[in-house]
Formats: structure tokens, C-alpha cells, sequence
């Protein structure tokens, strides 16, 4: 029997697709309404599958993605949103998604892509297997590079990870708000992702930090 986590920020969606799931034997095991939470409840639970709208508040659906896989999160992971497909599938393909499928696709496509992941497959309408595995190899071969970091980036990092805004770190650095705010940017860029979270975890498993936030 597959456990399943639900992701959607909307109750009715939520719904709908639990009534989906539960018809075809599957569990759903919980749901959440923002990012904060599924990284949460992935990690204690480790469904076989996730299923999240990527428009989460909190924490944007793509960088729970690149979080789970980079914790080397077991779970499958399927992208169902109301997102322009042309935008959004290759960067969830690259995030680390598992599968992309639109809300606007036919309920028989749903449940088709629901079976895909959880036999081990992936589902990327219009993408082929071929130009998947591409992808996925490009992206994973350039997270094993080590992140190097300045001496300056590693203590503006320790402060972000200790809850300090752009401002306090200005005043606390002797920098100006400008310049704080331009090496938070870059750390974000470094680590490919564009929440504070998601930075923060990434820093922690390439070791510029401890648990509790100080730098390596």
C-alpha cells in the first residue's frame, strides 16, 4: 500500500485529490498547505510520494524539491500545479522532481502519472527519457562540486543562519544595507535556491555550518 503526503495551499484541491488516491488504494498519510510544513512532514513520515503544488507560501514548492533532494529524500516527488508547463517542468526536472503535471491535465493523466512514480518511473509530459536523464545528470554533477565560500560570505551566512535580517548584519558588519543585501543574493545563487531555508540546510551539508548556525 502506498502512503501518500498532499501538499495545496487550496483545501478543495486537497480534497479532491485525497477522494483521488484513497478510490485507488492508496493513503494519504497528511496534508499541508505550505512549504514549511511538507519539508516538515516529508522528513518525519517518508511517504513513497509527494504530491505538491509548487505556489506554496513559505517556501516555494522548488525549493522543497531541491531541499528534499538534496537530504536525499527517498520520497517521489510530482509537481502538480497550475504553473505554464513550458516555464516550469525542465526547472522541476532539475530541482529533482520525479514528475510534472499540470492541474488542467485530464483526471485519467493524473492517476497515470500517480502510478508512473510509484512503480520507479518518472512522468515529464513532452520531455523523453533520454533528455531527462540529461538533465538530472548535469544538475546532480554540479551539486557534488564543493561550494567554496569568502571569508566574508561565511560570516554573513553565520548571522543569517542565527535569524539576523539585511539591516542588523549591516550595522553588525559596518557595511551598508546594499552591500548585505548583495551577499545574501549571491550565497542564494551559490546555493541554488531562492529561499533562506533552503540555503541554510545546503550550507549545513556542504559544512559551512553547524546545527546550531555557527560556520565551520
Amino acid at each position: 500500500m502506498s502512503t501518500i503526503v498532499i501538499a495545496d495551499n487550496h483545501a478543495l484541491m486537497r480534497y479532491s485529490i485525497k477522494r483521488l488516491l484513497e478510490q485507488n488504494g492508496h493513503t494519504v498519510v497528511a496534508e499541508t498547505e505550505n512549504g514549511q510544513e511538507t519539508l516538515h512532514m516529508v522528513k518525519m513520515l517518508e511517504p513513497h510520494l509527494l504530491i505538491m503544488e509548487l505556489d506554496l507560501p513559505e517556501i516555494h514548492g522548488l525549493d522543497v524539491i531541491s531541499v528534499l533532494t538534496l537530504g536525499k529524500c527517498s520520497s517521489k516527488i510530482l509537481a502538480l500545479t497550475a504553473y505554464d508547463a513550458e516555464n516550469y517542468l525542465i526547472r522541476c526536472l532539475k530541482a529533482g522532481a520525479s514528475g510534472f503535471i499540470s492541474k488542467t491535465a485530464e483526471l485519467s493523466e493524473i492517476q497515470f502519472a500517480i502510478r508512473a512514480l510509484l512503480i520507479g518511473k518518472n512522468y515529464f509530459p513532452n520531455v523523453t527519457l533520454k533528455m531527462a536523464k540529461s538533465i538530472k545528470r548535469t544538475y546532480l554533477s554540479r551539486e557534488q562540486k564543493p561550494i567554496k565560500l569568502t571569508r566574508r560570505e561565511i560570516d554573513i551566512l553565520k548571522l543569517l543562519a542565527n535569524g539576523h535580517n539585511n539591516q542588523e548584519i549591516a550595522k553588525l558588519l559596518m557595511i551598508s544595507h546594499k552591500t548585505a543585501s548583495a551577499y545574501k543574493l549571491r550565497l542564494l545563487f551559490k546555493f541554488n535556491t531562492s529561499h533562506l531555508l533552503g540555503m541554510i540546510d545546503a550550507a549545513r551539508r556542504e559544512g559551512h555550518l553547524t546545527e546550531g548556525g555557527a560556520a565551520s
